[in-house]
């Protein structure tokens, strides 16, 4: 297992962590065990036409999305259907991969894997998001350029808020991204950990662990989904 910082410079650009999602089964419960840990609401979200909603926790650099779905049938209709969000969102049960990684970058720079342009109903039209097309497996993370342009420390005040100061927290210094034991693990997902926004490991689940920065030089290890293993 390696460590990288989370933000590289790559074809002549710039390619950074966006947000991390983790679909969760019951929300209110995440949120508790997120509040445990000392995380701050930012913002929460429903997205129309996709059959989810979420809530966000933003650090300066990144932000952490927990989503769940609200309709199954929007989730698996024709517009959606390819993202497999509907078996994500069924992890528990069919063994799928709960976890999405987004990551920051500037328009037409050359694309690291194959991806596809995702048109959700809630963005507005002409605009598309960029899926590797490796996140047809629901057996495998989401992967996906946002179409965000701005890390949290940079949005407007009323919507960053405080961010994660409460407890003292700052940046996503790195994730560890653990691939079960015994799956293999596709030549696209090297590329993309390669670029720095992740590192790989294994584990008995897919699981993923958070280093998070503090004011005081130290860091806290955010592990997830750690409101799931009683189940």
């Amino acid at each position: 297992m390696w460590h990288v910082e989370v933000g590289h410079v790559l074809f002549g650009g710039v390619m950074e962590l966006d947000h991390i999602f983790l679909f969760v089964e019951n929300a209110d419960r995440a949120m508790l065990s997120a509040g445990d840990f000392g995380l701050v609401e930012t913002y929460r979200r429903v997205h129309p036409g996709q059959g989810t909603a979420n809530i966000c926790y933003a650090f300066e650099n990144a932000f952490l999305e927990l989503i769940w779905l609200t309709n199954r049938e929007e989730a698996e209709s024709a517009a959606i259907r390819r993202t497999r969000l509907a078996e994500r969102a069924d992890w528990h049960r069919a063994g799928t991969c709960p976890f999405g990684i987004a990551w920051r970058g500037q328009e037409g720079e050359q694309e690291l894997v194959e991806t596809w342009p995702y048109t959700p109903p809630y963005l507005p039209e002409g605009m598309s998001i960029p899926v590797a097309t490796i996140s047809e497996d629901p057996s495998l993370p989401m992967f996906f350029q946002s179409p965000g342009r701005f890390a949290p420390r940079d949005w407007p005040d009323e919507r960053k808020g405080q961010l994660q100061s409460a407890l003292g927290y700052t940046t996503i210094e790195d994730i560890e991204l653990q691939v079960p034991r015994g799956q293999g693990i596709p030549d696209e997902l090297k590329v993309l950990s390669g670029t720095g926004l992740f590192s790989l490991g294994r584990a008995e689940s897919w699981e993923v662990k958070l280093m998070i920065g503090k004011e005081d030089g130290t860091r806290a290890t955010l592990s997830l989904p750690f409101w799931e293993l009683d189940d």
